[in-house]
């Protein structure tokens, strides 16, 4: 790869906009991702781990224009993820600075998960946030959850987004942004 090892953090149009799916166990045909773009998703990946001594396999798949990439089968299961999935993020954003340093003209998304462990994750947040919300009432009709990343803050407003009773909003900033669960008027 040419232009040094800095240029792979230059943010690409796709990245800053993009959108994350969880779901690994369905895949869409809505948008055809060519199978020579998905193999070089998952070798960017697994050249990653190879050069930085973790094994594992990698498995792709595909939803609408997102190439899901899930490392299974794996020993390091625990530094690979990291606190709060801290290091299994960065792995993600150095997998999608590589792919669209690769393909600039790319409008594919590309997610970087372990075994699940982000999906799991995320269900899990929105199952905790369904309890809290049936939690909510005249005396207290608000709740803020604990602070948490964007991704997760999305999947709750989006599972509230059409609900008869109850709505979202975020407050806060920084790694202290939470979610507000609140009765609808």
């Amino acid at each position: 790869m040419s232009g040094g090892f800095f240029n792979l953090f230059k943010q690409s149009k796709q990245e800053e906009g993009a959108k994350s799916t969880f779901d690994l166990t369905e895949e869409s045909s809505e948008v055809v991702i060519p199978q020579e773009t998905i193999d070089k998703a998952k070798d960017v990946l697994k050249n990653l781990l190879s050069d930085a001594g973790f094994d594992g396999d990698v498995v792709a798949k595909t939803n609408d224009n997102t190439i899901k990439l899930d490392i299974i089968n794996t020993q390091d299961a625990g530094r690979l993820i990291g606190k709060e999935g801290r290091t299994l993020k960065a792995l993600q954003t150095l997998v999608r600075a590589i792919f669209f340093k690769q393909f600039p003209d790319a409008s594919y998304q590309v997610f970087v998960d372990l075994e699940k462990y982000r999906y799991n994750r995320i269900e899990n947040v929105k199952k905790k946030a369904q309890k809290e919300a049936k939690e909510l009432s005249k005396s207290q009709p608000s709740k803020r959850l604990e602070p948490m990343p964007a991704v997760e803050r999305r999947a709750i407003h989006l599972l509230f987004e059409n609900h008869k009773t109850v709505e979202t909003y975020s407050e806060g900033e920084g790694a202290k942004r939470c979610v507000v669960l609140a009765l609808k008027d």
